[in-house]
This record gives C-alpha cells, structure tokens and sequence, in this order.
C-alpha cells in the first residue's frame, strides 16, 4: 500500500465529531501525535525502568499504526502529496546525512541549506 493509497482510506474513520475543516483534522493530528507518541513512550519505559524483560513488538507496531493515521490527519488538511512528504524527508536526510549518521550532520544542521558535507 502506497501513502497515496492509505490517507484517503484511514481518512473515511475521521469522526464527524472530529470534523473534516481544516482545524478540526489539525487539532485531532496535534492532540492524536501527542497521545499516541505518549502511549509508544510508556512501553519504552517499563521496557527501561519497570522491569519489563522485553519490547511488545505487537504493542509498538499498534500504537506506530495510531501514529501513522493522525499523520494523515495532518497530511490531509494541508493538503499534502503523502508520498511527496516521505520523498522530501528522504532528499533532507540524503543532504544532511550523504553516506551515513554522523553526529557533526545533526550538532551543525543548516535549515536553509541541508547539504552537508562528511568531514
């Protein structure tokens, strides 16, 4: 499945208490980020700190699935290209980063201009 394919489809469960104006989708995308990141955190943390012997990979892949759906929420209202958006990501990442992660690309990122070159 294709982002193209997902935003309209996850769209159709948007509720029409949440409303479909422009607003409406940012606010639910906003307060829905939040919530669900807060919920993908909560099981890093008793991973962590709780004792929890392992990750519940299940678990993680729902709560990036919540996440995944109020990024559409966001994509839609903006009236974006989803897949332009993940192919804009993939070009600022290549620019900042043209091989592989290196720790001078994040400490020195330039916002207007992402080329950077490796040391």
């Amino acid at each position: 499945m294709t982002f193209d394919e997902y935003v309209p489809l996850a769209m159709r469960t948007l509720s029409g208490a949440s409303g479909e104006d422009f607003k409406s989708k940012m606010t639910t995308a906003a307060i829905g980020f939040s919530g669900e990141v807060g919920e993908f955190n909560e099981h890093i943390k008793k991973w962590l700190f709780h004792g929890h012997p392992s990750l519940d990979v299940p678990k993680l892949e729902k709560e990036l699935g919540d996440i995944l759906w109020y990024w559409a929420c966001a994509v839609s209202a903006l009236e974006l290209n989803p897949n332009e958006v993940a192919e804009k990501n993939i070009r600022k990442l290549k620019d900042r980063y043209p091989v592989l992660f290196y720790p001078d690309g994040s400490i020195n990122k330039n916002e207007e201009n992402e080329a950077q070159v490796h040391p």
